[in-house]
């Protein structure tokens, strides 16, 4: 098949991650995670430190921020994965294809970031971030 956008992710532990997860459509955000860090002398006048690459060009990082739908035993995984290195393919993939797609991230779940959707419990939204240590 072709690269296209799935409604679900791959997370897990072990590479190839196996486990899916359901994305809900509002919650994609693919911004890229830049390490710049603003600061102001004693004069106002403002220092910029940032990485760059060869081409003095900013080096970013992925970081994507998803939420995610899961079940109550699918969120109890993912609490238990927070702040573990997992392998994340994320939604914009080719489903015949992981490998060239899998990412190696550390899972961060924001405080109050899981909420139950109904009142049984049944599933819940699960704002999460995967940060990378490779530079896009």
């Amino acid at each position: 098949m072709a690269l296209e956008i799935q409604d679900h992710i791959y997370l897990d532990t072990s590479n190839p991650p196996t486990a899916t997860y359901p994305v809900a459509a509002e919650g994609l955000d693919w911004t890229p995670l830049v390490s710049v860090v603003t600061e102001r002398s004693l004069t106002g006048k403002l220092h910029i430190h940032r990485l760059v690459d060869g081409s003095d060009d900013p080096v970013s990082f992925r970081s994507d921020r998803l939420r995610l739908i899961a079940t109550l035993a699918q969120m109890l995984v993912l609490r238990g994965m927070s702040g573990k290195t997992v392998y994340y393919v994320p939604n914009y993939h080719d489903p015949d294809n992981l490998a060239n797609y899998t990412h190696e991230s550390v899972l961060i779940i924001p405080e109050g970031s899981i909420a139950n959707i109904d009142p049984m419990c049944t599933y819940w939204f699960m704002n999460v971030r995967l940060v990378d240590d490779e530079a896009i």
